[in-house]
Parts: C-alpha cells; structure tokens; sequence
C-alpha cells in the first residue's frame, strides 16, 4: 500500500455508494460523527458520474447493486477514469467473504475489503490504513460506540447493540433510520407476496440491515433462507414468506416498541 498524505478526518471526502437506504444512513452517521465530509450515491453508475465531477478521497463500495455493481464500477473507476490506487483507495463492502469473490474484487482494481454489517471499530480501522489519519485528542472514537459483535442470533432484538447505535447517530438520524427500515421492510414483502419469490438480493439487504439494527434472528432467518436456495432446498416459497413475515413482523414489533421506548427517554 503507497504511503498517503496524513489527513485529518475533517479534510477528507469519502464517497458511500450503497443501494440499501438504511445502509446508507448508517454509513453516513459513523463516518459524519468521526468528522469526514460523506456523500452518498445508490449504484455504480451514480458514484462514476459523480466521480467524473469531483474529487473524493476514498470510496466505499458496495459490491451488489442494480443498474451497475461495485465490480463494474471499480473497473471504470480504473480503466476509464483514470484514477489509480494512490489517488483513489476503494474499500468493497460485501455480505459475503467468500474467496471467489473477494478475488473479484481485488481483480477489479478494490483495495480492501469490509463485511457487513459494518462495524464501527472495523471501519475506523480502515480508513485509518488508507488515508493514513493523525490522531485527533477530540475526535470521537470507535471505542465509544462500538456495537455488540457477539449478539445471541436466538434473541429477537439486541437492546444494547441498538441503543448504542442510537446513541451514536443522536435521536434525530435514529427516526430517519426508523422511518427507511420500515418502510424498506414494507416493500420488501409486498415484492415478496407479488413475485411468490425471495430474490436473493433482496434477503442480502434485509439481512444486511436488520444486522445493523441489532435484528440477530431476523438476520439468521434471512441467511438460513439464503443457505436454502443456494442450495436447491427452498421447495416451497409461499410458506418460505410467510413464515418470513412472521418473523419480519415480530422484528419490527421489536423494534418499534424499543424506538417509542429511547424516544420518551430523551
């Protein structure tokens, strides 16, 4: 990795490109209260129209999304815009870290790689390796907020991992991330009850932000219906959604009732 100039989080530009609303609010939230300058994009051909106009330091990448991947992206990124590893660092962000992929990844010209759901800890780590950061006396550390990683996947909800992220973002962003997680949940079954289907992408991302949001069974329902159909078992997708909405509603129950609960607490 090619030394970078030392910044300070206040003098860099990073660029999130993430389709998932809510996964776009929490990256925003941990980068904006580290003090980077954040601006967000929801596919790949976005972030390389934007990257046409403007400067960014580093770029958080998505690896699936609609219209165009992160894989596609980062190649025009390199081949097309010209912009090198020195000048432009870009960080993928998969749910998966399958070895396949991950080569893919490194193939198309990414330097490094983050799991979802992105921990705090893990993100401040690497854009501390890549933008080569000075220490900040007053600058918020992930230490302060770090969310829960060994989270029971048998509990509906993880109180702690939630009301830490709550604490982080302040109440304010915390009812923008209520009002997107809803109504992405929404929409998300209404695709899944008209197309008698549960397109895999679809699952990725409630599964990527029920994980952020402290949902542990959520999450295992979503990734054992994944295991199912990766594996030719999902034999019957009716009774798959509704026992997924079962569960998708007892979550949101969960979590509505803990948001009224930090609301009134404020």
């Amino acid at each position: 990795m090619a030394q970078k100039t030392l910044l300070q989080p206040s003098d860099a530009r990073i660029l999130i490109v993430e389709d998932v609303p809510v996964n776009q609010v929490v990256l925003r939230a941990q980068l904006e209260n580290r003090g980077y300058h954040a601006e967000t994009v929801s596919n790949g051909a976005e972030a390389v129209a934007l990257l046409r106009r403007e400067k960014f330091d580093l770029v958080l990448m998505d690896v699936q999304m609609p219209v165009m991947s992160g894989i596609e992206a980062t190649l025009l990124i390199r081949n097309e815009l010209r912009l090198d590893h020195n000048a432009l660092p870009v960080i993928a962000i998969t749910a998966h870290a399958l070895p396949a992929e991950l080569r893919q990844c490194l193939e198309a010209g990414m330097d490094d790689t983050l799991k979802k759901p992105v921990l705090t800890d893990a993100l401040y780590g690497k854009l501390d390796e890549w933008l080569g950061m000075v220490d900040d006396p007053f600058m918020f550390t992930a230490s302060e907020a770090a969310q829960a990683q060994d989270a029971d996947q048998a509990a509906l909800l993880d109180e702690r991992q939630l009301g830490d992220f709550i604490d982080f973002i302040g109440p304010d962003m915390a009812s923008d991330v209520r009002n997107a997680f809803v109504e992405d949940c929404q929409a998300k079954l209404s695709l899944f009850r008209e197309q008698h289907a549960l397109p895999h992408g679809e699952l990725l991302a409630l599964s990527a932000m029920a994980g952020n949001l402290g949902l542990n069974r959520l999450t295992g329902v979503c990734k054992a219906l994944m295991d199912q159909i990766k594996s030719g078992q999902l034999h019957d997708p009716d009774t798959a959604i509704s026992m997924l909405e079962a569960d998708l509603c007892a979550s949101l129950a969960a979590f509505e009732r803990f948001m009224a609960k930090a609301q009134s607490a404020s």
